[in-house]
């Protein structure tokens, strides 16, 4: 399972500047950095923000060869259609547990530019169950409160039948959207995805249909909660979950 968590800051011309983590409701924050209490794997990683030139990953052990640096960047304001993502999976990308997790940017021009950087992290991908898939849509009018992760309530446009359902893809959009992430009833990590800002956009194949194997699971009448971070009080949400029906 896997866990999506954050870092933004507001940056001018500057070299090495420390990107601060954005609250979370699982992993720990020391110093405004990532503090995880447990060895994990980093899966994924994407960095957003108009004239960043570097993002790198940042903690102690990575320093004894070089810090990663997480390529391809989007370097723009929002995220691109298929947005740019470093991808780990079949890498042995360890994060240890009880040292300080964190990223920083170069940027090239005078700012102020708000740069993010979103990562997947857990202790292992769940392979997708079998069976028929199918995507299904929700829209909600919650305003997101900038630069933090924000609980939706959600109305579904079909009503899901009753039985458990797994959920193996998620892709959310708003105007102003950087990332999404599920809350399950039955388990602590939130998994997530990059967002998109325009329907005509597509999240990366990486976040759609098993890219990231089981984000979760739920019965009918208890749909996982979605939770967005966004960059202005956004009202109008999208969001599609890709669904296989399970015993």
């Amino acid at each position: 399972m896997f866990h999506t968590g954050a870092f933004t800051a507001s940056l001018g011309n500057v070299q090495n500047a420390d990107v601060p983590a954005i609250a979370d409701d699982w992993l720990s924050v020391q110093n405004s950095h990532f503090f995880p209490q447990q060895d994990y794997r980093l899966f994924w990683a994407v960095g957003i923000g108009l004239a960043m030139d570097r993002m790198r990953i940042v903690s102690p052990s990575k320093r004894l060869v070089s810090l990663p640096l997480i390529r391809p960047l989007n370097v723009a304001a929002a995220p691109a259609n298929i947005t740019p993502t470093a991808d780990y999976r079949d890498d042995l990308f360890r994060i240890f547990a009880l040292e300080e997790l964190s990223v920083n940017a170069d940027m090239n021009a005078v700012g102020p530019n708000r740069v993010f950087c979103v990562m997947g992290l857990g202790d292992r991908i769940d392979p997708a169950p079998t069976g028929d898939l199918f995507t299904i849509r929700a829209t909600s009018t919650t305003a997101a409160s900038v630069n933090v992760w924000t609980t939706l309530a959600l109305t579904f446009v079909d009503t899901i039948p009753q039985g458990n359902f797994a959920v193996v893809g998620l892709e959310v959009q708003s105007a102003t959207a950087i990332a999404a992430r599920l809350i399950f009833e039955n388990q602590y990590m939130r998994p997530g995805a990059i967002s998109i800002t325009s329907l005509a956009n597509r999240a990366d194949v990486l976040h759609r249909k098993g890219g990231m194997g089981l984000m979760g699971t739920f019965k009918a009448q208890r749909t996982p909660i979605p939770q967005v971070l966004c960059t202005a009080a956004d009202a109008a949400h999208e969001v599609y979950l890709d669904l296989v029906r399970i015993p």
